[in-house]
Order: C-alpha cells, then structure tokens, then sequence
C-alpha cells in the first residue's frame, strides 16, 4: 500500500498525464493485474478503435520513467502494473 505522501505525490502525477498516457494507464488499472505490451495495445485497440505501437511504447516508457508504472520481467503475471503490485 502507498502511504499518505507518497499516495498524494503519485496521485499528482497521474493527474498530469497526456490523454494517451491515461488511457494506457486506465487500461492496467481497469486489467486489475500486469500487462505486457501487446496485451496493452490490444486493450487500447478495443477500447478506442487504434492504437499505434511505437507511440504507446513511448508512452509506457515514460510512465515507466516517471514512476507512475513499473515494469516486472519476473512477476507472474510478468508486464507493466502498478507500483503497489509488487
């Protein structure tokens, strides 16, 4: 579980994203459990009709970079998730 500072200060990240990267972001959340990229553009593919692979993963390195996601090789199941599903 997040505590209270750290809570609010990732809650004030996610409150600043594009809405690309919020989509992405709602997509795992909605999944309740990891992804993994391809799992993730088909998601956004079904949710909005497209999704272009090599803007999505910018965008999940860039979550990845500011700590809103973190990706997990070795999770099972393995992908990008929530820094509180560790």
């Amino acid at each position: 579980e997040l505590g209270p500072l750290r809570g609010f200060m990732w809650r004030e990240k996610v409150s600043r994203l594009s809405q690309a990267q919020m989509d992405i972001f709602s997509v795992i959340k909605e999944a309740g459990h990891r992804l993994v990229t391809d799992q993730i553009i088909t998601a956004l593919e079904n949710a909005h009709g497209a999704a272009s692979v090599g803007t999505t993963k910018q965008n999940l390195a860039e979550l990845t970079r500011q700590r809103v996601l973190n990706n997990q090789r070795e999770s099972d199941p393995p992908g990008y998730g929530l820094p509180n599903w560790d």
